[in-house]
């Protein structure tokens, strides 16, 4: 199904399992309805109901990244600051002192072109862009695809990039995508994610700073008690308070570290709310996973029309699991290689999101 929305296109792909809709502007995955354990048909993600709505918040200070596709790079670089060859990049600086999810007008504030297939045994949607050089301060031209399928309980997330033959030859960029959907597995019935279950395969936690990017240390879990998630559990504890990631980022909003290598076909975590009988489990590729529980939602958004009357998007209203490589990656040179993308090069990665419900 495709629908034009003024100058933005929405589009639906639909199986036995799930139903998820999209909108050009971003490739924003914009709702995801599944069927909890009573047979009610839930839109576990959080967004708005038409595409104009997105790009009012985009143009917000208080835009939450509603499912969206982020680039060129997501997350924080620090400073907005970078070095490539020996020429150095200044970055737009929109979050403190930083460069945050790919500056003023990221991936997520573009329009993207999409391709439909719902001919193949996978019904998918491949969103097309290409870079400008120089856009947002980024160097080189550069052509991403962002492709959804759906493959019965699944919903892949597909990422491609590539330099474009207008580049110098010797000229590099760098990216590192993600998925910025919030997940709340009750539809919304549960106002927040509080009683959720999460658990995990990560082996550490990225130390960040009191403005939220990497010192390079890797905290090992043994040593990190609130993020150790090894065991299922709520983040209800984790969410208390007296703990100091909760007084600086007021909740969780953390880099959890993967074992490597990881592929799509291994879970690296999961995520339940008892409510609904719903889980999500997820496989990627990436280094690691970015747990964020919603914390500067404050009741400034209404939930859509398809969820229960009179939703609104409180602090702790969902949780982002946003894989990518590691953050700020380009200024830690253990890392950068991942990061770095040369002529002739392709950048890939992959993230499954594998959908369960429990017997009522």
């Amino acid at each position: 199904m495709t629908v034009t929305s003024n100058e933005h296109q929405v589009y639906e792909l639909q199986n036995d399992t799930l139903c998820a809709q999209f909108t050009s502007y971003g490739a924003i995955l914009t709702h995801l309805f599944v069927t909890d354990k009573k047979g009610v048909v839930r839109d576990v993600v959080l967004g708005f109901d038409t595409p104009e709505e997105y790009v009012a918040a985009g143009q917000s200070d208080a835009n939450p990244y509603f499912g969206a596709t982020v680039g060129r790079t997501c997350n924080r670089i620090t400073e907005g600051k970078f070095t490539l060859n020996g020429r150095a990049y200044q970055l737009p600086v929109n979050n403190g002192p930083h460069s945050l999810h790919g500056g003023i007008r990221g991936f997520d504030k573009r329009e993207w072109t999409a391709t439909q297939d719902t001919s193949a045994r996978y019904p998918a949607l491949k969103f097309t862009y290409t870079a400008a050089d120089g856009e947002e301060g980024y160097p080189g031209e550069v052509t991403v695809t962002c492709t959804y399928t759906l493959r019965e309980n699944e919903l892949w997330v597909d990422y491609t990039a590539q330099l474009t033959d207008n580049n110098p030859k010797d000229l590099e960029t760098i990216i590192g995508m993600t998925n910025h959907t919030y997940f709340n597995l009750s539809g919304c019935a549960d106002p927040t994610i509080v009683d959720h279950v999460f658990e995990s395969s990560a082996t550490g936690v990225l130390r960040v700073t009191d403005t939220q990017v990497p010192t390079g240390e890797i905290i090992p879990m043994a040593k990190a008690a609130p993020f150790d998630f090894t065991r299922p559990k709520t983040f209800a504890a984790g969410l208390e308070p007296h703990h100091e990631h909760v007084k600086v980022c007021k909740g969780y909003d953390h880099f959890l570290v993967l074992p490597q290598p990881t592929t799509p076909e291994v879970p690296i975590a999961k995520l339940s709310a008892p409510s609904s009988g719903i889980s999500v489990t997820v496989g990627t590729d990436a280094k690691g996973v970015q747990l964020y529980t919603g914390n500067f939602l404050d009741s400034t958004f209404k939930g859509k029309k398809s969820q229960p009357a009179n939703t609104v998007y409180v602090k702790h209203a969902a949780v982002c699991l946003e894989t990518s490589g590691m953050l700020d990656a380009v200024n830690h040179p253990e890392w950068r290689s991942g990061m770095v993308l040369g002529a002739g090069k392709v950048w890939t990665q992959s993230t499954v999101y594998r959908f369960h419900v429990a017997s009522a």
